[in-house]
């Protein structure tokens, strides 16, 4: 029998990355038949003296039964739950080398993915965001609009003054060297840009769904096989509903390695996802209550909350949370550290190629090499 998978969300803001009132999003899954959701809301309500309505996390989080009937269902299905989460600043930051910095490395985008340059660049990008850093918040302002009007001319000027020579950035630091980088390669940017626009889904080109729910029907692939899928009413997943149609009744199992992970690439869906109103699906309601605990948890961080500690026990030993979570480490920017501190070099060295019209990727790996003989020779010192 084909495992039965039930999705919904929380912290939907759409293309609106930076908006302060939801500023995390998070995707849950479950894996469970229709009649065992039935049977597990049905009991949790009686416990919990619950009304007969739909489950919503939004409303069980504001009263004791609800946080209490939360716990039982979190309980309940945790070791069947699969969960992604980000954070929006964070995933703006990696949006931005996505489409900022990839099509210029694109023809060897290994070799830095492989040193996590892309984790390097996006979290010193959200770390000087976090601290009210003027040229970064300008930065995501600015990228945040271009991606929603999808017009590369929002990125000219991004950090230059009317009198900056040939129309480079004058911020300092590295963000300056990033929005420099950014103003040399806009024409490529352009170009990625004028991809996306011709796409169906090109309004929906920083929303976090389709990211997050191919991460969810990747890992249930991988793990049953055939998959039947049903996700709570979403338009921008409806926009990507004939990508999504292209792994109906797909058996071949291709996969994709780097930075020491997995994934499937080629889930393989019995019918088409189904976009229900989880008013009448109880295992979207299982759903809506994952999603709904991990949001809180991420909103209370560093908050006395028992209830949001608990959760969090139960996801990490259960191992809920996903790989693919889009959310800071501070390890990844910390210089005393080999990989962070060859980053600070490979950023610098690209930039100074950029600005002498030189190859990017001619030897770059023997640089590497270099950059880390560097910071062993510096720690020895």
């Amino acid at each position: 029998m084909n495992a039965q998978i039930y999705c919904d969300e929380s912290g939907f803001t759409g293309s609106k990355l930076l908006d302060r009132a939801q500023p995390y999003f998070t995707y849950a899954s479950v894996s469970m038949n229709a009649a065992d959701a039935d049977e597990l809301i049905d009991r949790v309500r009686k416990n919990n003296k619950l009304q007969k309505v739909e489950f919503k996390s939004s409303n069980l989080l504001k009263h004791e039964r609800g946080r209490r009937a939360m716990t039982e269902v979190i309980e309940s299905v945790a070791k069947e739950a699969r969960i992604v989460a980000h954070d929006k600043k964070f995933a703006l930051a990696s949006f931005i080398f996505e489409n900022g910095f990839e099509p210029a490395l694109a023809a060897n985008n290994a070799l830095f993915y492989s040193i996590n340059f892309h984790r390097f660049i996006s979290g010193i990008l959200h770390a000087l965001f976090e601290s009210k850093d003027e040229p970064a918040e300008a930065l995501f302002e600015r990228f945040e609009a271009t991606m929603r009007s999808l017009d590369a001319e929002e990125l000219i000027g991004l950090f230059s003054a009317p009198d900056a020579p040939d129309d480079l950035v004058v911020a300092e630091g590295v963000v300056g060297d990033i929005g420099t980088f950014l103003t040399c390669h806009r024409a490529r940017m352009a170009e990625e840009l004028d991809t996306i626009r011709k796409l169906a889904s090109a309004r929906w080109a920083l929303d976090l769904s389709m990211t997050s729910l191919f991460a969810l029907l990747s890992h249930w692939s991988d793990r049953h096989g055939s998959i039947e899928v049903t996700c709570d009413k979403s338009k921008p997943l409806r926009a990507y509903q004939d990508l999504l149609d292209v792994f109906v009744g797909r058996t071949d199992r291709a996969y994709s390695r780097w930075s020491g992970r997995s994934t499937l690439m080629t889930p393989n869906l019995t019918r088409s996802i189904q976009f229900e109103n989880s008013k009448n699906v109880h295992g979207l309601q299982v759903a809506d209550v994952l999603a709904g605990a991990a949001a809180h948890i991420f909103r209370v961080r560093g908050q006395t909350d028992a209830d949001a500690t608990h959760w969090l026990n139960i996801f990490e030993s259960c191992e809920s949370f996903g790989d693919e979570c889009i959310v800071p480490t501070p390890d990844a920017i910390d210089l005393d550290q080999e990989e962070p501190f060859v980053n600070a070099l490979v950023l610098k060295e690209l930039l100074d190629r950029t600005l002498r019209g030189e190859s990017l990727l001619a030897q770059m790996e023997d640089f590497i090499a270099v950059a880390r003989s560097s910071f062993h020779e510096t720690t020895r010192e």
